[in-house]
């Protein structure tokens, strides 16, 4: 079977699951009838969806999230009763930031309430900062007005992921 570049950092991400003490099983979590590629089931019930950004983009590391990505996410968080984590990597730092679902949401529903009546496009952008040794810091821009940020901002410990998935 050949080994797609874009695989690779996912296999990162899945084997530090996989090397945590609770680790039981990981299964590709299916989407209607197709196999996710982002959306993983670890044991029985912890809903894992991992995205990738390769470069920062001005010093934060940008996860889009489209209409359709949002829609799986919400199908994960019945199947897995509501024990859903979105694991962002950001390659070029060597990095892995864990959100859990809540906090995903926060962000989407802040930058929804910024929007107001402007119209929405249906996709969400994460940024992710990670500087030096200190936490990361995610958070979501203003709809419609470049380089500003909404001040919601959630701050993640580096040593996170992967202990948050099975606390």
């Amino acid at each position: 079977m050949h080994i797609f570049d874009r695989d690779l950092p996912y296999g990162a991400a899945l084997k530090q699951i996989a090397d945590h003490k609770l680790f039981k099983s990981i299964n590709a979590e299916w989407y209607g009838e197709q196999k996710s590629r982002c959306a993983f089931r670890v044991n029985t019930d912890i809903g894992v969806y991992i995205r990738l950004a390769t470069k920062p983009v001005n010093g934060e590391y940008v996860f889009n999230f489209k209409e359709a990505q949002t829609r799986e996410i919400e199908a994960m968080k019945v199947s897995c009763k509501g024990n859903v984590f979105i694991v962002l990597i950001c390659y070029e730092a060597r990095e892995v930031c864990v959100l859990p679902v809540k906090n995903l949401e926060a962000l989407i529903a802040a930058r929804t309430e910024t929007a107001g009546d402007a119209p929405s496009s249906g996709q969400h952008n994460v940024l992710i900062t990670v500087r030096g040794s200190k936490s990361m810091r995610a958070r979501v821009t203003v709809p419609g007005r470049k380089y500003k940020r909404i001040k919601l901002t959630r701050t993640i410990p580096r040593n996170a992921f992967p202990k948050l998935i099975f606390e």
